[in-house]
């Protein structure tokens, strides 16, 4: 693992050493033990290095990357989309005819994301949710997929093609979908419902899902869920379809 991803992590998976907080005590114990007997200089010296095995522990466990540089780090990954999306779709950006829309969200799909309340209390999850949405001259192309910041892996591929005129729906919904989110403290499945989705679904019952924001999740995690852009991605496809659907009806 490179160290950026490394890096990202710590972010996610690092909590105070407790084993470097117990070298720390038991060495100020040897240290004042070792000095306050004539013989025990030896016994004084390993409790400074222990002591100082722990102050590196602690040491370590600060260096994280800050909110922001994880914020950075993830819009790089998700902007590499925009490429891969075109060569998974099998189309040459000449074929474009509008700017790409993407839609992002936390995946909680198998095995679920690691998380952490950032400073700014914003939760920030280690596995994206993301669907790059292409317009071409006849068609939607969209390309979906989950991308894991902490490997730097893209998984979960997947690609489909929607005639404008086939588009019946593009919105944001509440959805009552159960979403795990972990074992809690006492072992048991976290879960809630009712959840945001970006929807689009077509004439013949095919759709495009993914999952935004639900505030159950931030109640339950102790943080604000992050801010979605979806209403103006939505915009963007709306207008698109007002476009290409007026200007086959006027032929």
């Amino acid at each position: 693992m490179d160290p950026k991803r490394k890096s990202i992590q710590k972010y996610f998976t690092s909590s105070l050493p407790k084993w470097a907080l117990a070298l720390i005590v038991i060495g100020i114990i040897m240290v004042l033990g070792g000095f306050s007997s004539r013989d025990g200089i030896g016994i004084a010296l390993f409790g400074i290095l222990l002591a100082g095995l722990g102050g590196f522990g602690i040491y370590n466990y600060t260096q994280v990357p800050s909110d922001q540089q994880i914020d950075k780090w993830t819009e790089e990954d998700l902007q590499n989309l925009g490429q891969r999306a075109l060569n998974k779709t099998g189309i040459d950006q000449s074929e474009i005819v509008g700017e790409p829309v993407t839609i992002t969200g936390p995946s909680f799909k198998a095995g679920g994301p690691l998380w952490k309340v950032g400073k700014d209390r914003r939760l920030r999850f280690s596995k994206v949710e993301a669907a790059v949405i292409n317009f071409a001259q006849n068609q939607l192309v969209v390309y979906s997929c989950t991308v894991d910041i902490v490997s730097g892996n893209t998984l979960k591929e997947s690609t489909d093609e929607y005639f404008y005129r086939d588009v019946v729906s593009v919105s944001t919904k509440t959805l009552d979908r159960q979403i795990s989110l972990g074992k809690g403290t006492d072992g048991t499945d976290v879960r809630v419902s009712d959840g945001e989705y970006f929807t689009l679904t077509t004439s013949g019952g095919t759709s495009v899902e993914v999952f935004l924001q639900s505030p159950e999740i931030g109640k339950k995690l102790g943080g604000e869920m992050p801010a979605t852009d979806a209403e103006r991605a939505i915009q963007t496809i709306r207008k698109m379809l007002r476009e290409k659907k007026g200007a086959v009806a006027g032929v």
